[in-house]
């Protein structure tokens, strides 16, 4: 009995999360931390918070904003902690053993959030003080946080009866299983699939491109005399865009559209159904006609209707631009292939020959200029020049040997946060990029899977936009930092427009060229795709509210949706029926209508560099300023208080306009290049 109990006290020790912190500046000691310490940390931390809660809850003492809203706003720091460094680990190295825990994990923490936003005599309390809010002594952020709070958990189920609030828990733990299950099954795809080639098969590819085949095949060991591509991105994409093969080009890019719909056990289709019906069923209880209803409800927009009469402003002129691009690429195939019809896996491949040959564009030629030292460096400048914070190289734990990690400093060099990243693509890594943040010790990770294009550059900029997002809102209450959706990509695109820009003005008219090429095709993505992925969404959960969707009006929904969006823009042919397959921002757990946020941050950030430019440094104070507000109030009261009406036309017709004034520009260096010739 005694060496049962020694043993269970040696393994609790041994757990970091058990422990205090004595690594520099508080960071987590990643080195030490491993898979099987999360679910002890999890269980512990939840019971913590439960005890938390009890105490809130217990006390005789009438409900104040302190004893209520503050108490619980600062409760479940441990379970808080656990889950960021999980989530954290889990994008990074989403080992079998990681993803066990999750499996584990997830419906666990969705059953005590239930259980937590549930409680009836918690409700009650928050109610009380909610109820007396207008005569209470309160600031108008604790006031904010008192109304926030009331909401959400009315909008967690508190006023549905017994019957109602144990089905809304069971749907909420089938959504959490259904949410990790899709995003292992995507994960596993991207690793599964690899196109061993020989040299002899490389036809078009750059040198650089194929060098970095080889040291992927040699890393699989699969020799000297292949050369490896596989669905990530960096080396997805350089691929299309460069091989002459189309055959190749078909097998790769179909394979990437495949994931997940194989009719096998990581078949992502009937998940996707089963979302969708536990989505409509949730809006149903709680009140809503559609999920669409349920999730603009709690959004600056209020109803679908008025997100598609936003969507419908904006996509117009995106939308010619991509007619332009198409017919000139259609040219040239039928000039290489007379009988052959525009396919998906055509886009890149031509789009790279037309840029090429009409405007003697190069992304490869380019590739030299972004290595990772030469972007990293240039985005530190920028931020010391705009926010006038510093990077120091320091010394911490790391989880991956790969990761680099900084200290920044003020102006005066005073310690303001960690930023960590992780570049570089490798096997159980996700795709994309993120960027994470502990707001209590003020770090942030940034992770991508950086390959020296263009568009890893915007990339990065992205990110760490959201990383100094996290910094502006350090000080504030945890449910303060919870920045709504729309303006959470705010910074983020703020940060991307601010160095394309400065990139642009010290550019020479070839690199110009090239640089308003790429960030024209990502502002026509944004703001056309993103609209018929929206146009998807509305109608996919309009649709519920009468029967559940099989497959293929799911794929027929997706169609129309790109129709609508793209117009005559886009041959039938090249459009995708299984876009809401692979696509995970449909599913994230917790986060709603994650398409449209994109296209409302990215016309948001551009009217706000407008007037950036119109009233320079003036406008940085102004600019922080509203960063470190997004969680305390509407979006509209937010912006309203530095001057800005989101609620008009006229700020994102301005917007609009900045785009305009690139693609004119983008026109006249065009039509100098071909005057050269």
């Amino acid at each position: 009995m005694s060496l049962a109990a020694c043993q269970k006290k040696k393994v609790e020790t041994a757990n970091p999360f058990f422990e205090e912190w004595t690594t520099p500046y508080g960071v987590p000691p990643f080195d030490r931390i491993r898979p099987e310490h999360f679910l002890p940390a999890f269980e512990r931390g939840m019971s913590l918070h439960n005890a938390e809660i009890d105490a809130i809850v217990d006390t005789s003492d009438e409900p104040t904003f302190e004893n209520t809203i503050a108490a619980y706003d600062a409760s479940g720091r441990m379970l808080q902690r656990t889950s960021l460094i999980f989530e954290m680990l889990a994008a990074s190295d989403a080992t079998p053993e990681m993803q066990a825990v999750e499996q584990e994990a997830m419906p666990l923490l969705a059953a005590h959030a239930d259980e937590i936003r549930m409680n009836e005599r918690l409700f009650g309390r928050i109610k009380a003080v909610y109820d007396r809010r207008e005569a209470l002594p309160l600031t108008a952020e604790q006031r904010r946080l008192t109304e926030k709070l009331y909401r959400r958990f009315v909008r967690s189920g508190a006023l549905l009866d017994e019957a109602g609030k144990r089905r809304l828990k069971e749907i909420n733990g089938d959504l959490s299983r259904l949410s990790v299950k899709y995003g292992n099954n995507l994960l596993h795809e991207n690793d599964a699939f690899g196109l061993e080639l020989t040299a002899d098969r490389l036809e078009g590819l750059p040198n650089a491109v194929r060098e970095a085949a080889r040291e992927k095949a040699q890393a699989a060991g699969l020799g000297d005399k292949s050369y490896l591509f596989t669905l990530h991105k960096p080396s997805m994409l350089p691929f299309l865009s460069y091989a002459k093969d189309r055959k190749l080009r078909e097998e790769l890019y179909t394979a990437y559209l495949d994931r997940c719909n194989h009719g096998d056990e990581y078949d992502n289709k009937a998940l996707v159904n089963d979302y969708i019906r536990l989505r409509t069923e949730k809006a149903h209880l709680l009140g809503y006609d559609t999920y669409a209803d349920y999730v603009t409800a709690d959004q600056m927009a209020a109803t679908p209707a008025a997100v598609y009469a936003l969507l419908d402003e904006i996509w117009t002129p995106a939308l010619d631009r991509a007619k332009e691009e198409l017919a000139a690429m259609e040219e040239m195939l039928r000039a290489d292939h007379p009988d052959a019809t525009f396919e998906p896996w055509d886009w890149w491949y031509y789009a790279e020959k037309v840029r090429r040959r009409d405007y003697a564009l190069d992304d490869e030629a380019l590739r030299p200029y972004f290595t990772l030292e030469n972007v990293q460096g240039g985005i530190f400048f920028l931020a010391n020049r705009l926010y006038g914070i510093t990077f120091r190289p320091i010394v911490a734990p790391l989880y991956n040997p790969d990761c680099l990690v900084y200290e920044v400093l003020d102006e005066d060099e005073s310690h303001l946060g960690v930023l960590y990243f992780d570049y570089y693509v490798r096997e159980g890594k996700s795709g994309g990029a993120f960027c994470s943040g502990y707001y209590a010790k003020n770090i942030s990770r940034v992770m991508t899977n950086f390959a020296g294009s263009a568009s890893d550059v915007s990339t990065l900029a992205h990110e760490l936009g959201h990383a100094f997002n996290n910094r502006m809102l350090h000080h504030k209450p945890i449910m303060m930092t919870e920045t709504p959706m729309p303006l959470a990509e705010t910074a983020s695109t703020f940060n991307e427009t601010l160095l394309i820009s400065q990139l642009l003005k010290t550019a020479t008219p070839e690199e110009e060229l090239t640089l308003l090429d790429s960030c024209l095709t990502e502002q026509t993505q944004t703001m056309v795709d993103i609209y018929s992925r929206f146009l998807f969404e509305q109608k996919v959960v309009a649709a519920q509210a009468d029967h559940a969707l099989d497959v293929d009006e799911l794929k027929e929904t997706m169609l129309w949706a790109q129709e609508q969006s793209y117009g005559d823009g886009l041959d039938p042919e090249y459009r995708h029926p299984y876009m809401w397959a692979c696509k995970s921002h449909y599913y994230s757990t917790g986060v709603h209508f994650y398409n449209f946020p994109y296209a409302f941050g990215g016309l948001f950030a551009r009217g706000l560099y407008a007037r950036y430019e119109k009233e320079g440094e003036a406008f940085v104070s102004v600019y922080c300023d509203l960063l470190s507000r997004f969680g305390s109030d509407t979006i509209a009261n937010v912006t309203a208080s530095v001057g800005i009406d989101v609620t008009t036309p006229d700020f994102w017709r301005e917007a609009v306009e900045s785009v305009l004034v690139q693609v004119r520009r983008f026109v006249e260096l065009a039509d100098q290049e071909t005057a050269a010739k």
